[in-house]
């Protein structure tokens, strides 16, 4: 009994960002095991196959990501303690 696509489609969230439900259905899309095709396609720059899905995916996560708050993010951080840990400052910024 999980969500359906027009569960999804009504959230809040999603009516408040004015999500579309292609850019619904993309974004779950990537939330499972179609992240690999598209995470692979955009690495070795074929996206051809992909265009509208990728572009769907871009700009609903675009719309929605509006609704958060700025958060410092940590990558690449696995099984490691963050707690008080040190920015880093990159050539071109912070990371």
């Amino acid at each position: 009994d999980g969500y359906t696509l027009d569960d999804f489609c009504n959230s809040h969230d999603a009516q408040t960002a004015e999500v579309t439900r292609a850019e619904v259905t993309a974004v779950r899309l990537y939330s499972g095991p179609s992240h690999a095709p598209l995470n692979a396609a955009l690495r070795t720059k074929n996206i051809a196959p992909w265009a509208t899905t990728i572009s769907l995916c871009y700009s609903g996560i675009m719309k929605l990501s509006m609704l958060a708050k700025p958060a410092r993010v940590f990558r690449g951080v696995k099984g490691t303690n963050v707690e008080g840990a040190v920015d880093v400052r990159l050539k071109d910024g912070w990371d």
